[in-house]
C-alpha cells in the first residue's frame, strides 16, 4: 500500500484510499507486503500509524529507492535472501527478520503488544529524532583526483538505529554548492563496510573545493559534517 512502509513507492494506486481508510477502522490489522524487494535490515520496513504494516523483502535480487550512485540494484544484489519468521502469542506478535544467505537474525525482532491499541504503536513515523554522527576523530580522506573526479574515503557514522545513506557535497572557493551526490551507506551488507570509497565526478580542473559529507539515517536526520579541503589536477594540454 502505497505511502506506508519502506518500499511503497512501488505501492498500488487504484483504491488505495479506500483500501487503506477501510484498515484504518481495524488498527489489529498487521498488513505484510509481498513482492517488495526491499532490504528488512531498514527500521522503515515496519511502519505503524492506523494500523500495522510489513515489508517481507525477498528471498532473491534485493531492490533499493533510486538516486544513490550504487544504483537500484547495488552489487552483490542478487545473492540477497531474506525474509520473516513470525510468531503469535495470543495478544502479542513477535516478528523475525532473517538473513537467509548469512543465516543470521537481522536487528532485533519487531514485537507488537495488543495490535489493537493505537496507543502502544512504537514503530511510527516520527519514532526518531536522534542525529547520526561521526566517531570522534574520524577524517575524511582525498585519496586521490584527476583533472575532473576525485575518491573520498569516508568512515562510517553511527546512529543509535541505522545510517542509511551520505550526503556528499563539493562547494567551490566563494561556497557555492557545485556538486551534490547521494550513496548508500551500504547498510544492506553483512557485514557492512567500516569505510566507504565515493568518487566525486564532473568537477574542474585546477580548482580547489571543500568537500563536506553529512551522515543521513532512516528517518532524515542529519549529522554534522566531515569537511576536507581538496583541489584537482589542472589538465595537460
Amino acid at each position: 500500500m502505497k505511502n506506508t512502509m519502506y518500499g511503497s513507492e512501488w505501492g498500488f494506486e487504484e483504491n488505495r484510499d479506500l483500501l487503506y481508510n477501510t484498515f484504518k477502522k481495524y488498527p489489529q490489522i498487521i498488513s505484510f507486503s509481498g513482492h517488495t524487494h526491499y532490504p528488512l535490515d531498514e527500521p522503515r520496513a515496519i511502519h505503524q500509524k492506523d494500523f500495522t504494516s510489513v515489508e517481507t523483502a525477498s528471498l532473491k535480487d534485493m531492490w533499493v529507492e533510486a538516486g544513490y550512485i550504487q544504483g537500484e540494484m547495488p552489487p552483490g544484489a542478487e545473492t540477497f535472501s531474506q525474509g520473516l519468521i513470525v510468531e503469535v502469542h495470543g495478544e502479542k506478535v513477535v516478528i523475525h527478520r532473517r538473513d537467509f544467505r548469512e543465516n543470521n537474525p537481522v536487528g532485533q525482532p519487531w514485537t507488537i503488544d495488543h495490535p489493537s491499541d493505537k496507543g502502544s504503536f512504537q514503530y511510527t513515523e516520527r519514532r526518531d529524532e536522534r542525529k547520526p554522527h561521526f566517531p570522534n576523530k574520524s577524517n575524511l580522506v582525498v585519496l586521490d583526483s584527476t583533472d575532473t573526479e576525485m575518491n573520498i574515503l569516508v568512515p562510517q557514522a553511527e546512529d543509535n538505529l541505522l545510517v542509511h545513506s551520505y550526503k556528499i557535497v563539493a562547494k567551490n572557493k566563494s561556497g557555492q554548492v557545485v556538486k551534490e551526490i547521494a550513496a548508500f551507506s551500504e547498510f544492506y551488507n553483512d557485514p557492512v563496510p567500516d569505510e566507504l570509497v565515493f568518487p566525486i565526478k564532473g568537477l574542474q580542473s585546477g580548482t580547489s573545493y571543500t568537500i563536506e559529507v553529512y551522515a543521513i539515517d532512516s528517518f532524515g536526520n542529519s549529522s554534522t559534517p566531515l569537511k576536507a579541503a581538496a583541489k584537482t589536477k589542472t589538465k595537460i594540454l
